[in-house]
């Protein structure tokens, strides 16, 4: 669905990407892909649309040399997303490694299902906190997050054709969805 937040997953060990990507499913999101190698991820952040990127550190090529690390900075420079690192790493290193990034979160496998839940959902509502308000109509965003429910949806713009006040919700009408917000 167009307007379901999208994820980007980049795990080598396939039973936890798919484990992850199962959880996404069931929480609403949309799995744009599961990655599990270095190149291909290089090749899923330059090609893919997405809305959130999870990666793992360790891509099974040691920590230093062709990490999630490096791919996280690679989509820090081409794409405006959220990023959240999952990883077995705990150590101090690791860490300052991942963080100088500033990322969304940071979660220590194995995970737990509403730790991700609460990475993801904060991941993008702090991403629309921190995003600051475009002056020149021509940069203005094609879509907005809004909340339904425990949730937040994507909507985009051009799709958006009415919008209702009623007390404390906006409802809002859409080619795509009609939800009090």
């Amino acid at each position: 669905m167009e307007n379901e937040i999208s994820v980007l997953i980049v795990e080598d060990e396939g039973l936890i990407a798919q484990h992850i990507k199962s959880l996404l499913q069931g929480f609403g999101y949309n799995v744009t892909a599961v990655v599990y190698k270095y190149h291909k991820a290089i090749t899923a952040i330059n090609e893919l649309t997405f809305d959130v990127l999870i990666t793992d550190i360790n891509l099974g090529n040691g920590i230093d040399e062709k990490s999630g690390i490096q791919i996280a900075q690679l989509a820090k420079q081409t794409k405006n997303c959220p990023l959240i690192f999952l990883t077995a790493f705990s150590d101090i290193d690791t860490i300052k490694k991942a963080t100088a990034l500033s990322p969304s979160a940071y979660l220590v496998k194995p995970v737990n299902p509403a730790s991700l839940f609460a990475a993801v959902q904060l991941a993008v509502n702090n991403f629309i906190s921190s995003t600051k308000p475009i002056a020149d109509k021509e940069e203005k965003p094609d879509y907005f997050f809004a909340k339904q429910g425990n949730k937040l949806i994507k909507l985009f713009w051009k799709d958006v054709y009415h919008l209702e006040y009623v007390k404390n919700y906006v409802k809002i009408s859409s080619t795509q969805h009609t939800t009090p917000v």
